[in-house]
C-alpha cells in the first residue's frame, strides 16, 4: 500500500462470537479472524504457479518438517525468534516446540491443561490417534501416532489448525472471547464494537519481513445480502465475496472495474459433489 495509513475493508455477513479454532464447525466467519492473529506449523502455497486445485506445502511457522518411512511420525524443527503480540497475558514471548504440543493436546482435550473432561472440539479426526508429543528442545517437535496418519500434514494447513499460546486458557478457562497470536495482525478489542465492526491490527512483531502489506483490516458486519453488494457498488468497503452464483454475477455487472478471483477454502470438513463432469 502506498499510503502512510492503510486500511481495508470487508464486509462480513455474520458477527464474530468465539474466537477457540477448534470449534471453527460453530460458525462460518470465526476463521476470518483466528488466520489472522494465528499462524500454522505449515501453509498452501499460493501464487500464479499454483495450478488451482494444488496442494503445495510450504514453510511457515515450521522451517521445515520430515515423515519417517512408516508414516507414523513427523518431526518439525520451527523458526527460531518468532514471538507471540506483545499482549496480555502472553506478553510477546517466543513461540516454542511446547506451545505446538500444548495446542495438538488441547484439540484432543488430553490433559487437565488441555481442558481433559470438557466437549472435543470440531476437529478431533485431524490429531486422532496420537501416541505421542515429544519436544527434545525448544525448536523441535516430534508427533507420534499410532497407526501411520498420511494427512496430518496436510490437516496442519487448514485454518482450525493454528498455534495457540496456554495463557489464555490458564487464564478464563476457554479460548473464546481472546486472542494472542504469532500472526500478523492482532485484534483490537477498543476499536471493535460486536454487532457492527471488528478492527484487526497490524502485529508490529510479525516474523515474516515486510509482512503484513495493510495496517489495518476492518470487518464491517452486514447480515443483508443487497446491503453488502450496496457497500461494494459504494466503495465503502473493499471487499465482497460470496458463494452465491447470482450474487456473484450482479455484483461482476454492477462494479465493471473490480478484480474477481476465485479461491479455494481448504478445510477437511465436507464432502462435496464434483462440478468437474455433467451428471
Amino acid at each position: 500500500c502506498a499510503l502512510p495509513i492503510c486500511v481495508f475493508s470487508k464486509a462480513s455477513q455474520y458477527d464474530f462470537f468465539d474466537f477457540d479454532p477448534t470449534y471453527g464447525g460453530q460458525s462460518v466467519p470465526n476463521p476470518n479472524l483466528t488466520t489472522l492473529a494465528y499462524d500454522r506449523l505449515v501453509d498452501f502455497k499460493t501464487g500464479p504457479d499454483v495450478k488451482y486445485g494444488d496442494y503445495v506445502l510450504t514453510p511457515s511457522l515450521a522451517d521445515k518438517w520430515d515423515i519417517s518411512p512408516d508414516g507414523k511420525t513427523f518431526t518439525f524443527n520451527l523458526h527460531k525468534g518468532v514471538k507471540f503480540a506483545n499482549l496480555p497475558p502472553v506478553n510477546g514471548r517466543e513461540f516454542t516446540s511446547a506451545d505446538v504440543k500444548w495446542t495438538l493436546e488441547y484439540h484432543q482435550r488430553l490433559t487437565e491443561d488441555t481442558g481433559k473432561g470438557k466437549p472435543k472440539g470440531s476437529y478431533t479426526f485431524t490429531t486422532e490417534n496420537i501416541e505421542k508429543i515429544e519436544t527434545p528442545d525448544p525448536y523441535t517437535v516430534k508427533v507420534s501416532f499410532k497407526q501411520p496418519f498420511a494427512p496430518f500434514a496436510n490437516y496442519l494447513a487448514t485454518y482450525n489448525m493454528v498455534m495457540l499460546p496456554k495463557e489464555i486458557y490458564q487464564q478464563d478457562g476457554h479460548l473464546r472471547n481472546t486472542m494472542v497470536g504469532t500472526g500478523p495482525f492482532q485484534l483490537d478489542m477498543s476499536a471493535s464494537q460486536k454487532g457492527t465492526l471488528w478492527v484487526m491490527k497490524e502485529n508490529p512483531n510479525y516474523f515474516v519481513e515486510g509482512k503484513p502489506y495493510l495496517d489495518t483490516i476492518r470487518y464491517v458486519v452486514l447480515p443483508d445480502e443487497s446491503t453488502r453488494l450496496a457497500a461494494f457498488r459504494t466503495k465503502q468497503v473493499d471487499l465482497y465475496d460470496t458463494t452465491e452464483l447470482q450474487a456473484y454475477k450482479e455484483a461482476k455487472a454492477g462494479v465493471p472495474t473490480a478484480t474477481w478471483e476465485q479461491q479455494l477454502d481448504p478445510a477437511p470438513n465436507s464432502l462435496y459433489i464434483s462440478q468437474a463432469k455433467a451428471p
